[in-house]
């Protein structure tokens, strides 16, 4: 995988680890983040869980039916705060088992953080199709 540069390699007289010149990295020029300044600042764990939680619980009302329509669709929305962090909750529906069987509902959280994006907060719902929630 090539690493991004502003300048061509060997330019600019950095010297890598192996002693080769190596260009200058620009994460400014190669990427784009809404809010760096939020970038690497830990999720507060607590305001996700329960923002995840009051979402997951008007998840819970679905049909196993509804479900079924849903699967191989997934979902995201985005939910403020209390804090007026944004966080990004996004799900999906799945069969647990063969076709015609158990649905599983996997649903994350994050920020939008470093951290948060690689860790999210997950949980799962598992519906039968008798629609009693496992």
């Amino acid at each position: 995988m090539a690493i991004p540069s502003s300048e061509p390699s060997g330019a600019g007289g950095h010297v890598g680890d192996a002693g080769n010149p190596v260009g200058k990295i620009s994460l400014r020029q190669s990427y784009s983040v809404e809010k760096p300044e939020n970038y690497f600042i830990p999720m507060d764990k607590r305001e996700a869980r329960q923002l995840l939680e009051e979402f997951v619980a008007g998840l819970k009302s679905r049909s196993y039916q509804e479900w079924q329509s849903l699967i191989g669709e997934p979902a995201v929305v985005e939910k403020q705060g209390p804090s007026g962090v944004a966080y990004q909750i996004e799900w999906e529906a799945f069969y647990d088992s063969p076709a015609g069987g158990d649905i599983r509902v996997m649903v994350s959280i994050d920020d939008g953080s470093l951290a948060g994006s690689i860790f999210p907060i997950t949980t799962s719902l598992l519906i039968s199709p008798e629609g009693k929630l496992l």
